[in-house]
């Protein structure tokens, strides 16, 4: 049986009680009962909700394993959850579904696992405009290294032209790539954290926790608005990446608040 997941093991389930759950418009779910689904620091901080990412993120587009994951131990749609701009991430082939884990994330969080040979999920992103800058990235690992061309997360065109995205670059190197490759960056596999590359007026950079690990500079070009976002390959290319993934992320680049409210967010529900 196909099951659409909207729960967020971020706190200790509560029985039914409602009483985050309906204040961000959410109704309880009796079986699962998690309490602070979207409900961070409260008064005195960030609620993490979906409306407050919304206003802080507009353009950006943020899924999470907790949410809006349609599954029957293969995963055949992701929704967004967070951010002001909705994406759905679909496979209709069974053979190329990412398996789902409920409990193999961080916290026992739930974990979606790309095989690395014919996995990939893709959706159409609609922000209103050109992206003439870029900011993207996963929580989760790389499980095992294959191939230098395989990527983790892209924004590419329908027929698989220019591209802006995070890929393998070789056993234990991961780099962003705009039509030519840039900054390779060592890390092991099999460690699990945010990974992110951001890109505007040519320069590059590559973070691991939000923390830059390296830069340059290349050729960039401005990429048409409603082009396909993929997660774990490249469309219609033997490119796919053996990645096991929390949640996932693209929009403009951020400003620096942008950007620690978004690390502080991807904490809030992957616990990285």
């Amino acid at each position: 049986m196909t099951r659409r997941l909207d729960y967020g093991p971020m706190r200790p389930p509560v029985g039914t009680s409602p009483t985050d759950d309906t204040a961000i418009g959410m109704t309880a779910n009796p079986v699962v009962g998690y309490r602070g689904l979207g409900g961070g620091g409260g008064a005195s901080g960030p609620t993490y909700s979906p409306a407050e990412s919304a206003l802080m993120l507009p353009f950006s587009s943020i899924g999470i394993s907790q949410q809006g994951v349609t599954q029957a131990g293969t995963v055949s749609a992701w929704q967004s959850y967070l951010g002001g701009i909705s994406v759905s991430l679909v496979q209709a082939v069974g053979a190329s579904q990412p398996t789902y884990d409920p409990s193999g994330g961080i916290g026992g969080r739930p974990l979606v696992t790309f095989d690395g040979v014919d996995d990939v999920m893709k959706g159409p992103i609609t922000k209103g405009s050109a992206f003439s800058d870029f900011e993207m990235g996963i929580v989760g690992q790389r499980v095992t290294f294959a191939s230098a061309a395989d990527f983790w997360i892209l924004y590419e065109t329908v027929i698989a032209g220019l591209l802006f995205g995070i890929r393998d670059a070789s056993a234990a190197t991961w780099r962003v790539t705009s039509n030519i490759d840039l900054n390779a960056t060592s890390d092991p596999d099999g460690v699990t954290a945010h990974y992110s590359a951001n890109a505007i007026t040519g320069v590059y950079d590559t973070r691991k926790n939000s923390v830059l690990e390296s830069t340059s500079a290349g050729a960039y070009t401005t990429q048409a608005d409603t082009q396909v976002l993929a997660l774990g390959g490249r469309s219609g290319v033997a490119a796919h990446a053996n990645i096991a993934v929390q949640a996932w992320y693209l929009g403009p680049q951020l400003s620096g608040a942008q950007r620690t409210y978004l690390q502080g967010l991807l904490a809030f529900y992957t616990g990285i």
